[in-house]
């Protein structure tokens, strides 16, 4: 729920201030600002694109990244001039979120590459420079793509960026000759395309597979395998929910990080249970995205319901983990309605040494009054 001090129940829409909040260094100013700004459609956009020319790179960097989730291909024109923007973090948010927009015209489709192109050879940092190269491997092939990406693989002095440049090649030789554009109407890759990805003796030669047979391929190391997998069980939809939810328990870490983010999208309340364990992983990382899948309501046809608050006290008082502790307090923010949930966080606000803890705690304990 927003704040009263920054959008009173009723009152349109500030945008400006909203826009200025989100580089805010109070967490739950940020986060009330970032919930006002979603569900008004286009004129959210619009506020967004605006604020992609903001003197402080905080409020860039965050427009960027609502973008990568808000903006449509009409406006991925002007997501791209983030890609020049002088900060680095700015531009390494501009990729991925440029990358995340559905696209299906050919022309908007080539402006981008020949954007990821540019950023790919002669952006200042080397991190960016990674981000695009990977990117244009996943892009439709692009004659000027190819060439770029082979010199890159070629006379690179940096090994890595050498490296994944030659990957690139080979992801957009395979395209030329068909082997990953083999897509059904919907445009969601096939079963087939992630076949094509593996060697021969990776796995038994088939037409389709099974959804119990695209897990595993969630963990492999070729990231285009990963996200053609990923691309078909969110395609099943609940049709593969069972064996993802099955997933979170892989030997493979990266089978049970991938898991964990699919149920963000995929989740029903039969999934808060094993969601809830998977809040006790060995991995930090999986314990992050089970909170995010549990909590976020923006990706799902319905918010989860049950008694949450348990765990995420557990979390945010107990995990060894400062950043899962940090998201933890976070989402505590949301249920002050609930007495243990602010008792915890006064305990955080009161004893924890961590700024960040404290900060957000205090943000959320503003709410309960």
């Amino acid at each position: 729920m927003v704040g009263a001090d920054l959008q009173p129940r009723g009152a349109a829409r500030d945008w400006p201030r909203l826009i200025e909040c989100l580089g805010s260094d109070d967490f739950g100013a940020r986060m009330e600002a970032g919930a006002a700004l979603c569900g008004a459609g286009e004129a959210t956009v619009q506020a967004l694109t605006e604020g992609l020319s903001h003197a402080r790179w905080k409020v860039r960097h965050r427009c960027v990244e609502m973008l990568g989730h808000l903006a449509e291909q009409e406006d991925l024109e002007r997501l791209c001039r983030a890609l020049r923007d002088p900060v680095v973090r700015v531009r390494q948010a501009a990729v991925h979120a440029a990358l995340s927009v559905p696209c299906r015209s050919p022309a908007v489709q080539a402006t981008l590459t020949e954007t990821l192109v540019e950023c790919a050879v002669s952006d200042s940092s080397v991190t960016v420079r990674q981000r695009a190269i990977s990117g244009l491997g996943q892009q439709p092939f692009h004659a000027q793509a190819v060439q770029a990406l082979r010199e890159i693989g070629e006379t690179e002095a940096h090994p890595k960026l050498r490296r994944l440049a030659q990957w690139a090649v080979g992801c957009q030789e395979r395209k030329k000759a068909g082997a990953v554009t083999q897509k059904p109407a919907d445009g969601l890759p096939s079963a087939r395309a992630v076949l094509d990805l593996l060697p021969e003796a990776a796995l038994p030669r088939a037409e389709a597979l099974a959804t119990a047979q695209l897990v595993p391929l969630l963990g492999v190391a070729e990231k285009r395998v990963r996200y053609e997998a990923a691309g078909v069980l969110f395609h099943r939809g609940a049709a593969s929910l069972n064996t993802v939810v099955a997933g979170l328990g892989h030997p493979s870490v990266f089978v049970r990080r991938a898991c964990a983010s699919l149920l963000d999208h995929l989740a029903d309340d039969r999934c808060v249970t094993p969601l809830s364990k998977a809040l006790r992983d060995s991995d930090e990382q999986v314990r992050r995205s089970a909170l995010h899948s549990l909590t976020c309501e923006a990706c799902k046809p319905s918010p989860l319901s049950g008694d949450l608050v348990a765990p995420f006290i557990e979390r945010a008082l107990h995990d060894p983990n400062i950043r899962v502790r940090r998201v933890a307090t976070g989402v505590l923010g949301n249920y002050v309605h609930d007495d243990r949930a602010v008792a915890a966080l006064r305990t955080i606000y009161a004893q924890d040494s961590d700024p960040t803890l404290r900060s957000r705690a205090g943000s959320a304990l503003k709410k309960a009054g």
